[in-house]
């Protein structure tokens, strides 16, 4: 099988600060108390948390939340003084292509799944196909036991264990083959594609708080068909929930190269103890040309409608509006395909300004190839932040994702 290497990297974080110098939150956790909001609650499977950010992950590759735990693939949540908040409240991929000129496109989220747990449609079993270990896992743990390496989760070739990544590990695996499953977009064709996703985090450091706030996701698309895609797109559909979700904005910071969200500074409506928000997403990779994002188009509620085509989807992936227009930079007058570059401490040049508005974000990949057989890997990465002082919120951000950078690649010798 072969392989192609782009590395994302996918990092949560959190920050609390106040008055003083000193930063709470910064000291080692203390026992885990659970939310009193039944949503928040661990699963003990399903779910990863180092005792300051966590998020739950399941086989179907969909994050919306409901009250079915199958829907909740992905929840990034973290600590506050009153217990556990939710951060995003939905996180997954999509894909679209062109097989001699028609559309395809599969999704892991928006409201909803079109992928169905296993490598194939050989799965029938009701349980989720989650694995989680830890650096206390033996035999005697049934994910530990039960790894699936005959499905691709990374394992040592000489003893046959299972390669730990970090110090707490999800995995699982989703396929788009049944083309039943597909009804986000009218478009009824899979891409027969099979997703093995990868997360995990690091226990505690005190000497370096932005790691205790990272999480890592690994992403290993496989091409299925028997067709060569020529061009691959492919994005990270994002619903960020900070503070009062009805008021985020979204940015671009095309110094670093960081898509996020964030609570506004000029009408400063916070909901969680008057504290800022800011949700980050960014690339990391060793070439220039995967480090950066493809596009952030403008991809919130309002703007692309609560029933968007195959083809609003495929605009967006190309870095267009939705209706397959350029877009055009609303200072600069050229055009782009990121909005909002401005900047969000002074308020300057193109900012999101729009009020009580439900924000979501895109966070569209280069294309690639991808021929039958074929595999591409994509590390991702978000970082939230938290704190009474908006700047201190902003520049932690920053911070995590130098330090993400700084962590190397060492998951490039488990494929």
């Amino acid at each position: 099988m072969k392989f192609q290497i782009l590395n994302l990297f996918f990092l949560s974080s959190l920050l609390y600060s106040c008055a003083s110098d000193s930063v709470p939150g910064w000291d080692k956790p203390e026992e885990k108390t659970t939310s009193t909001s039944e949503e928040f609650i661990p699963k003990p499977i399903n779910t990863i948390d180092n005792g300051y950010i966590g998020f739950r992950l399941n086989s179907f590759g969909s994050s919306h939340l409901n009250s079915d735990p199958k829907a909740i693939t992905f929840e990034l949540f973290s600590d506050d003084p009153e217990g556990l908040f939710g951060l995003a409240s939905d996180f997954g991929v999509w894909f679209s292509t062109r097989v001699n000129g028609e559309l395809k496109t599969s999704v892991t989220s928006f409201y909803g799944s079109e992928f169905l747990p296993g490598r194939d449609l050989s799965y029938t079993g009701s349980d989720s196909l989650v694995f989680k270990i830890d650096s206390k896992s033996d035999i005697n743990d049934r994910s530990f036991a039960e790894w699936p390496k005959e499905l691709g989760a990374p394992f040592n070739s000489v003893t046959g264990s299972p390669i730990l990544f970090g110090d707490e590990m999800a995995w699982t695996i989703y396929n788009d083959l049944d083309s039943t499953a597909h009804n986000k977009f009218g478009d009824k064709t899979s891409l027969n594609l099979a997703v093995r996703q990868t997360a995990w985090v690091d226990d505690f450091n005190e000497n370096n708080p932005a790691l205790n706030r990272i999480v890592f996701h690994r992403f290993q698309v496989e091409n299925l068909s028997s067709t060569n895609y020529d061009t691959l797109r492919m994005g990270f559909w994002i619903d960020p929930d900070l503070g009062n979700s009805s008021n985020d904005k979204i940015a671009f910071d095309t110094q670093t190269d960081l898509a996020f969200a964030y609570d506004s500074l000029s009408t400063n409506v916070n909901e969680v103890q008057g504290l800022y928000h800011f949700l980050a997403f960014a690339l990391l990779s060793d070439t220039e040309s995967d480090t950066n994002l493809f596009a952030f188009p403008h991809a919130d509620i309002e703007e692309l409608g609560n029933s968007p085509n195959a083809q609003n989807v495929e605009n967006l992936l190309k870095g267009l509006t939705k209706d397959g227009e350029e877009i055009i930079h609303a200072k600069q007058g050229n055009a782009t395909k990121f909005i909002f570059d401005g900047n969000v401490l002074t308020y300057s040049g193109w900012v999101d300004d729009e009020t009580d508005k439900i924000a979501r974000m895109l966070c569209v990949v280069k294309p690639f190839s991808l021929g039958p057989g074929e595999m591409k890997e994509v590390v991702a990465m978000t970082t939230i932040s938290v704190s009474t002082d908006y700047g201190v919120a902003f520049n932690f951000i920053n911070t995590s994702l130098k330090e993400a950078r700084k962590k190397g690649q060492f998951w490039k010798n488990y494929q």
